[in-house]
């Protein structure tokens, strides 16, 4: 019986280690994961956008001497499009492709609720709004991703 078990084990053991890589399209894609608050108040809550991205050529983030944006969030409310820069990602294991996770962190800011007049102090009988938002990363090789449309945040412009 332990001689049958031990064959069990080592042929799991072989045919685990005969796994194909996963293959990614050059492109970077991206799927959303979450808000840290699907809620915010207007320029007093940070709100953290988790995504999702895939990269099959692997050269997703920039080296230390780059000086462009590679991540690039577009307030489609505002149709205003805010760069960022991604750090360097290491490859992973012997194949090309990498996948994992970006946190973006939106800080409070000064722009206000449409309805809010300026300066942006808090409004009694203000409405909520909602702010929608789209991001897109590219990669060194110039590749980029399909806009990912964000789901919509609430904004509290009476808080």
């Amino acid at each position: 019986m332990k001689k049958i078990f031990g064959l069990v084990v080592i042929a799991m053991m072989f045919l685990s280690s005969c796994v194909d890589s996963p293959e990614y399209p050059d492109e970077p894609v991206l799927t959303f994961i979450s808000f840290s608050k699907d809620t915010v108040r207007q320029s007093l809550d940070t709100n953290i956008i988790t995504i999702a991205f895939t990269d099959g050529d692997g050269d997703l983030g920039a080296i230390a001497t780059d000086t462009f944006f590679n991540l690039f969030l577009t307030d489609i409310t505002l149709g205003a499009t805010f760069p960022y820069r991604i750090p360097f990602i290491p490859k992973q294991g012997i194949g090309n492709g990498i996948s994992g996770e970006i946190e973006l962190t939106l800080l409070p800011t000064d722009i206000c609720c449409d309805s809010v007049p300026l300066p942006c102090f808090k409004h009694a009988g203000a409405a909520d709004e909602t702010i929608s938002y789209e991001v897109e990363v590219e990669d060194r090789a110039g590749n980029r991703s399909a806009p990912l449309k964000l789901p919509p945040i609430r904004m509290r412009c009476d808080y």
